[in-house]
């Protein structure tokens, strides 16, 4: 995700070649983005969700049943994992799906809630992905993540 030009190629290589089975073999994955979606704040109502590393939605889903008002915009570097979310989770008008790294995410916009499961430990150096995610929060804003 911050990675050189060619790294986050990689990366996103890696993951479209595993995504026809990706979703069926995530059962680590899935468990974790249950219990991170327990940490989701029960006292916001967020307009806006930013998920980093959307995968096949598994995240995304829990967060759009959780938050019926919003709109989501999810995000992951591979466009057959996208592929896969979009064939797997209904087309709702709130939902928006986008290819792209955290150096593209992390431009424009303002968000209450920013999520992400199982992804961000791809980011080098975490750090600086953390930064680039709390400047994306609004003033109070909350940053939920997991990581490997």
């Amino acid at each position: 995700m911050m990675y050189s030009r060619q790294n986050s190629r990689a990366i996103a290589a890696r993951f479209s070649a595993a995504a026809a089975t990706y979703h069926r073999d995530a059962f680590i994955q899935r468990q974790v983005a249950e219990k991170l979606s327990r940490f989701f704040p029960n006292q916001l109502a967020p307009r806006r969700i930013l998920e980093v590393g959307s995968g096949t939605g598994i995240l995304t889903e829990l967060a759009l049943r959780r938050y019926p008002g919003s709109r989501l915009d999810a995000v992951d570097i591979s466009a057959r994992m996208i592929a896969q979310a979009r064939a797997r989770l209904p087309a709702p008008r709130r939902l928006r799906w986008r290819v792209a790294d955290l150096r593209q995410a992390a431009g424009g916009g303002r968000y209450p809630l920013i999520i992400s499961s199982s992804a961000l430990h791809w980011v080098a150096p975490l750090e600086e992905g953390l930064r680039r995610l709390a400047d994306r929060l609004t003033p109070g804003g909350w940053l939920v993540f997991a990581l490997m």
